[in-house]
């Protein structure tokens, strides 16, 4: 390659020369034969360049050498040609003040803290003398003598509370949404907050009053029910109930359970659906019978813990910027021009990821063998993701270079915080003598760049391809720009110098420079041997081994995007291995430095803290600045190798670092702020959390073994301990406003040396959960020691990010004050809805039943997994999660058939009795009909039930005969209807759509008496269905589907009188139906699909009616109808049956059935003969039974043939 005049240059495909070369003082700068920078006597500095897109001056390096002198360098390197081819704000729990609730005398049961949608309602009705007060049970004779006899048994060990002394656990209903953020089916480590919401330790029944009370009031019609609920809450002595009920009180008949008094049993409740609202004991409840299996619950109220927001800094406030810009700079001699190098330099869709020159006027003229497309070829090699910024700055018709601050300011400006670095010039020894390293690197841009690395970038130079030249000592060290921290050691944050080593790894190769003495504690080495461009180049020398570790830079930075320039640097140079080895450094040498390069230990973080590669403004402590930052990808923020080293470490900013490894560093930890965890072990050094940090320990290896800090933990911030627990070989010392978290049902801090808490306090917290927690009390062992722990003063809280299913009960010494237990128990599920403002009756009548799965669960003897696991997935999911995943649990879809199913026979019954209507003054003897009909329904139930809006709609056809004889008809009909029913919202899919196909065949006769008639009907109707439902469990989402079959006993009779008054005929009526509704049993598939009993009910309807026809003309008519319908018998729509996965018994609740039904119809007819008559009506009816309302809609055709 071409000799400048003034300055001789090898390129890397030159041999390195043996011959000594002159390089005096005086003449360094001169001679041929120099290999140091040139820089012109007018060298002056110009400050602030601008560009059209630079950033804030303050944020650039100042301009040296605006006469765009030259620093010129020899290229390092040699090359060959190949011969071949990355929230809530949480509000905290108000503090109330406990009052304790008198008791009644009817219960005589331990005071217990109790809760119901209405308990703001309750307290009031209690603080005032003239609120109404709610009527005592009327117990069933059977049960009396049994009642007193329990009543009795309980008096002689219950003392029964003072009149006057209140319930201490009263906490009022807070109905204003929480901050809990709605998932549906997340499965999360439980951080919702349990604010402002109502406690409830009561897995006894209650009462729900909805209608009243119809025993000795079969025919009034003053029963219409009240839009006020009261919610009655009763204490069983037992709350721990079976599985199931016995088989004694299993009813399959729904009839028997719903006659008379209207009240339905639902295994551990008592539900009285009328509006008296009436208190349950448990002498007359048999479902609250003691389970001699199960102890019994501790129902002593519970002074509830204050919450302690768990996040106490807000740490959502602050967040982290990246520090990585994802661009590469490059400064070299020149690029690809002319040459197509297929898929290089190209990101994956094809764009190109070089930009030549940015900001210079200059342009390429190089090809594939240039020396800057081949160190920019490596990169495109080892990095995919970065933008390359290429800048050119070759000496043209020579093999040399001059750099300039242009060629850093422009990339800088645009972003590039990673420079490759290919060149340099190795002096001669006698230079470094003479001059020293701190004269040689005094140079202007080499000043200027030791700024910019001390500051936020990272320079990555070539050692230099010396190796050779024994004599002139040029192989014993890295080039003069290798050296540049020499005379900044700021510079050192961001200053690499990089060697080849041989392709065994064992040392370097023949031509390669070392790193020298002083350069060592940031030099490096890489492989500088690398096929190209789909193996068309071979590129050989230092210069190739330097952008291997740029490219690592890059990668370690991505992933790493927080961390600072000084820490991808240390983490660059501490995860290397040793020379002929596989083991991580523990020291630099002369030859290598740090060792040879390992870009998949950098990956993880680093691997030393060491005082070596640390600067003069920090010596001790390597300092990591992380700010909060939402993220899912936790690797990003885990260092996981074993850190060794002599220097300490600090934790700044307020995100979350987490260290994994096996972790030896001997200087001291300090938790400044935010959270550091500890995911392994500290074996040699002490731990300090300041006021405002967190040391979260967690074992995230193995979650069977605790994590292990061998010295002292000084605790003037938070200490939160989770997973199998922390293990403190020294001493644990607090601050008086220190606090210790720990997860009371698995973790344990144990403490082998001293405690003192110096009257800290202790903060419960639950994560997961591993085993089922029984509603039976249970203590657990959360610090111990050998010794007295000293100063705990008894000071404990609740976490608001707690598992809403734990209930904490409290936390004191034990065991000669060694000890310190918790006692907590499960909470009803009930309590969990209230934490997602979720809480309508059907959602608390479904979580009872799931409270009783739980129990099953919880149960040591029961070894169903699928239980287990099932169990499991509620009690660990968030709130809003568990709602979603009761509201779904409802099976309501079921009760629901059954309405639908009565409306479309009452509809049969209606349509053929106007049939007969019609036939009135018609001569002929036969009458023949057919009739198409299409149905719209829509039911709503607005209240705290909670039920879904449902719609339904049905097509129908029907066909009949009958024949006159005399005054007497008789006939018959078959009708074919097809319904399909679904939720109305498309947010309520889960509750699910039904397809129902029904046929019907109907017998009828009718006796005419002057004016007078009486029409009696019966049919029978089969119903055959699908109903598909979704189960959104928060361990999944299950699809269950279910075979339904019906069947219906119809008996419709009615009496009018049959009027006309010129050509208008009107008709009053009144009719009875009697619908008796039978259901077979079904069984879905699914873990938490249910089993549903036979059910059948006799429904009874009285009808009072008007039926009006208007002749206008021979021909044309029309007509006009009025009903009015009043069902008889109980309306809760309840379906009894059972859990599959536990057999817990359930009941099943659904849209209340109609009391009132009011229908209008218009219609008209004609005749086309005589003896053929078309006619066309739309009905509209309105059913009701507060709250249910329901509308529905009829049009039909249809044609009558006379013969």
């Amino acid at each position: 390659m071409p000799t400048d005049s003034s300055n001789s240059a090898t390129s890397d495909s030159q041999k390195p020369s043996d011959e000594p070369k002159a390089d005096s003082p005086s003449s360094a700068e001169s001679s041929t034969t120099s290999n140091e920078p040139i820089i012109s006597d007018n060298q002056t500095t110009s400050n602030d360049p601008t560009t059209s897109d630079s950033p804030n001056s303050t944020d650039k390096p100042s301009t040296e050498n605006t006469n765009n002198e030259q620093a010129t360098a020899e290229t390092t390197d040699k090359q060959e040609v190949a011969k071949e081819d990355r929230k809530e704000e949480v509000v905290e729990e108000p503090k109330v003040e406990h009052q304790e609730q008198p008791q009644t005398e009817t219960e005589k049961q331990p005071p217990r803290e109790e809760e119901n949608p209405q308990t703001e309602e309750n307290s009031q009705a209690e603080e005032d003398p003239q609120a109404d007060e709610l009527p005592k049970v009327e117990e069933q004779p059977e049960a009396e003598e049994k009642a007193e006899e329990e009543k009795e048994s309980q008096s002689s060990e219950i003392q029964t509370a003072p009149e006057t002394q209140t319930n201490s656990n009263e906490i009022p209903i807070n109905n204003e949404p929480t901050n809990n953020e709605p998932t549906n089916n997340e499965i999360s480590s439980n951080n919702d907050p349990t604010n402002n919401i109502t406690h409830n330790d009561n897995s006894s029944g209650e009462n729900i009053n909805q209608e009243n009370n119809e025993t000795g009031k079969e025919n009034s019609f003053e029963d219409s029910p009240s839009f006020n609920q009261d919610l009655t809450t009763t204490t069983p002595e037992n709350n721990n109930l079976s599985a199931g009920n016995s088989d004694d009180n299993k009813n399959t008949d729904t009839e028997n359970n719903v006659s008379g008094n209207n009240s339905v049993e639902n295994n551990d409740v008592t539900l009285n659906l009328n509006n008296n609202s009436e208190s349950t004991t448990p002498e007359n409840n048999p479902s609250t019978q003691s389970n001699s299996s199960i102890n019994p619950v501790d129902n002593q109220p519970w002074a509830k813990p204050e919450v302690e927001k768990l996040d106490k800094n807000n740490y959502e406030n602050t967040q982290q910027q990246s520090k990585f810009t994802n661009k590469i700079g490059i400064v070299d001699m020149d690029y690809n021009a002319t040459e197509d190098l297929g898929r290089a330099f190209k990101f994956s869709n094809g764009q190109s990821r070089i930009i030549y020159n940015a900001g210079l006027d200059r342009r390429v003229k190089g090809h594939s063998k240039s020396h800057g497309t081949m160190a920019a070829g490596v990169i495109d090699l080892k990095n995919k993701n970065a933008t390359i910024y290429a800048y050119s700055a070759e000496n043209q018709g020579s093999s040399t270079m001059s750099a300039t601050n242009l060629h850093y300011e422009e990339p800088y400006n645009r972003g590039v915080r990673i420079f490759n670095n290919s060149y340099g010039n190795n002096p001669h020894k006698d230079s470094v003598k003479n001059r020293g390293w701190e004269s040689l690197a005094s140079l202007p841009l080499y000043v200027k760049l030791a700024e910019m690395a001390e500051k936020d970038s990272i320079f990555v130079w070539a050692s230099g391809n010396e190796g050779k030249d024994k004599i002139n000592g040029r192989s014993e060290y890295a080039t003069v720009e290798g050296h540049v921290p020499v005379i900044r050691d700021g510079a050192r944050k961001g200053w690499i110098v990089v060697t080849s080593v041989n392709s065994h790894n064992n040392g370097l190769t023949e031509y390669a420079s070392k790193i020298g003495d002083r350069a060592k504690n940031w030099g490096i080495a890489a492989p500088g041997e690398w096929y190209l461009f789909d193996g068309k180049v071979r590129t050989e020398g230092t210069s190739f081994a330097t952008p291997v570790v740029t490219a690592a830079v890059a990668n370690v930075w991505e992933k790493f995007d927080w961390m600072d320039h000084h820490l991808v640097t240390q983490t660059i140079l501490s995860t290397a291995n040793k020379l002929n080895s596989s083991a991580v450094t523990e020291e630099p040498n002369e030859r290598v430095g740090w060792g040879i390069l390992n870009q998949d230990r950098a990956l993880n973080g680093p691997a030393r803290f060491d005082t070596k590669l640390l600067t003069n403004d920090n010596k001790t402590h390597v300092v990591a600045k992380l700010d909060y930052k939402h993220h899912t990808d936790r690797t990003k923020y885990t260092w996981s190798n074993n850190i060794q080293g002599d220097a300490g470490f600090k934790k700044q900013g307020t995100g979350t670092l987490y260290f994994t490894g096996s972790n030896s560093y001997s200087g001291n930890t300090v938790i400044e702020n935010g959270t550091l965890v500890i995911g392994n072990e500290l074996k040699q050094s002490t731990v300090e959390i300041q006021s405002q940090g967190t040391l979260l320990t967690k074992n995230l290896n193995n979650s069977q073994t605790e994590v292990k800090i061998v010295k002292n933990v000084d605790n003037k911030g938070s200490l939160e301990v989770y997973g199998k627990g922390l293990i403190i070989e020294g001493n644990y010392t607090t601050s008086n406003n220190a606090r210790t978290v720990i997860d009371i049902d698995k973790s344990k801090l144990k403490v082998n040396g001293t405690v003192n808490l110096q009257g800290s306090y202790i903060v419960a917290d639950v994560e997961n959960i591993n085993e089922v927690v029984q509603r039976e009390p249970q203590t657990k062992t959360i610090i111990e020691s050998p010794n007295a722990i000293k100063n705990y003063n008894e000071n404990y809280k609740i976490s608001d990010q707690a598992n809403p299913y734990i209930d904490l009960k409290e936390i004191k010494l034990n065991n000669e004050n060694k000890e310190i237990i918790a006692t907590y128990k499960r909470n009803d599920t009930e309590f969990v809805l209230n934490a997602a403002n979720e809480s309508s009756l059907k959602n608390v009548y479904t979580a009872r039943s799931l409270d009783l799965i739980l129990d099953s669960a919880s149960d040591s003897g029961n070894t169903n997994r699928n239980l287990r696991s099932t169990a499991l997935s509620f009690i660990n999911a968030k709130p809003q999660a568990v709602a979603s995943a009761v509201d779904s649990l409802s099976g309501e879809i079921y009760p629901a058939v059954h309405q639908v199913a009565l409306n479309s026979i009452k509809t049969l019954n209606r349509q053929i009795a106007k049939q007969q209507f019609s036939n009135i003054q018609d001569i002929k003897s036969y009458h023949i009909y057919t009739q198409l009909a299409t149905q719209s329904l829509k039911l709503y139930q607005n209240d705290n039930f909670g039920f879904a809006d449902l719609k339904n709609s049905a097509d129908s056809q029907l066909v009949g005969i009958d024949k006159q004889f005399n005054a007497f008809t008789f006939g018959m009909g078959l009708q074919r209807v097809h319904q399909k029913l679904s939720p109305l919202s498309n947010k309520d899919q889960q509750v699910g759509k039904v397809d129902l196909k029904q046929h019907s065949f109907a017998l009828y006769g009718k006796y005419d008496w002057n004016k007078w008639y009486y029409l009696s009907q019966i049919s029978f109707t089969d119903i055959k269905g699908k109903l598909d439902r979704t189960l959104l469990l928060p361990n999944g989402t299950q699809i269950i589907k279910a075979d339904l079959k019906l069947q219906n006993y119809s008996f419709y009779n009615e009496t009018g009188l049959n009027l006309q008054y010129e050509k208008l005929r009107f008709n009053p009526y009144v009719a009875l139906h009697i619908n008796r509704l039978k259901q077979d049993s079904i069984n879905e598939k699914e873990d938490l699909a249910l089993s549903i009993d036979k059910y059948h009910k006799t429904h009874y309807g009285y009808e009072l009616g008007l039926r009006l026809n208007q002749s206008l003309s021979e021909k044309f008519n029309i007509n006009l109808d009025i009903s009015y319908l009043y069902n008889k018998n109980n309306m809760d729509n309840i379906v009894s049956g059972k859990y599959i996965i536990s057999n817990t018994e359930t009941k099943l609740y659904g849209m209340r059935l109609p009391r009132y039904e009011f229908k209008t119809s218009l219609g008209m007819g004609y005749y086309l003969t005589k003896n053929l008559n078309i006619y066309a009506n739309i009905a509209y009816y309105r059913l009701w039974n507060n709250p249910m309302k329901s509308y529905y809609k009829e049009g039909n055709i249809g044609a009558k043939y006379y013969f």
